[in-house]
């Protein structure tokens, strides 16, 4: 496993960070793209309830594959598309010496999740709030529906 110098931090918004402090060259199939010194990433971004089954957000593991997975995600790399970036990063994890069941789920984690996330089809944090508040408000209407209709006043 290569070794990649980074600098770790906490970010009151963000929480831990790492800075990587050199560039990363990162290579999936036939295509490659550097990530430039300096590159913030807070460690493998797959949903929170899935950290314990997968590994921590930071671990030595998963720094590269989420490094290059978060850049492109953020960046326009002409010629990636979000599965091609989603298989870069399990290729990765895999590489660096996470169990391949882990590495599933990490997959899964961001190719059923990170839509929200990646540049071309992303959405203000505006549209994401009032995307989830009529999600959240349709599900408490049914069971609202439900219970009232369980009790008989409706």
């Amino acid at each position: 496993m290569s070794k990649l110098l980074v600098e770790i931090y906490t970010d009151k918004y963000r929480g831990d960070i790492y800075a990587i402090k050199e560039p990363l060259t990162i290579t999936y199939k036939d295509k490659s793209f550097t990530v430039p010194a300096g590159f913030e990433c807070d460690g493998a971004s797959v949903p929170r309830f899935l950290w314990p089954l997968i590994t921590p957000r930071i671990d030595p593991r998963s720094i590269e594959g989420a490094t290059g997975h978060d850049y492109g995600y953020r960046t326009d790399l002409k010629g990636w598309t979000k599965w091609m970036l989603d298989a870069m990063f399990y290729q990765m994890l895999v590489k660096h010496g996470l169990a391949k069941w882990r590495a599933v789920l990490a997959w899964l984690g961001v190719f059923l999740f990170g839509v929200w996330s990646f540049r071309p089809f992303s959405v203000t944090y505006e549209r994401y709030r009032a995307m989830w508040a009529v999600v959240i408000g349709t599900i408490a209407g049914c069971i609202l529906g439900f219970i009232l209709r369980g009790a008989h006043l409706i």
